[in-house]
């Protein structure tokens, strides 16, 4: 994994990507549901960002391959995301540990 992306949320196209591409591949993830109509989403997706990096932070934990993987889903744009998910309101955050949730 790009350490980039362990400093920051990577955005997912479709449900089969977030699944195969992700879910399966990383062992800790933190799913984070808005909408880009959402004020509160607003507000905490500066500290989803820096809670990725201050977790991420540690080399030693990134050697191990212990990271967290933190993925935003714009529930307005990725509607079928969101449904498989069940999330009915943002923000909404999901959590799983090797693809369980």
């Amino acid at each position: 994994m790009d350490s980039r992306q362990l400093t920051r949320s990577i955005n997912v196209p479709t449900l089969q990507q977030l699944q195969a591409g992700i879910l399966q591949k990383h062992p800790a993830v933190v799913i984070y549901f808005t909408s880009a109509t959402c004020p509160p989403c607003h507000i905490i997706a500066p500290h989803f960002e820096d809670l990725l990096k201050e977790i991420n932070h540690d080399r030693g934990r990134q050697s191990r391959g212990e990271y967290v993987v933190g993925v935003k889903v714009d529930c307005s744009a990725q509607f079928q995301i969101a449904s498989a998910y069940q999330v009915h309101a943002t923000p909404t955050f999901m959590f799983f540990h090797k693809g369980e949730k």
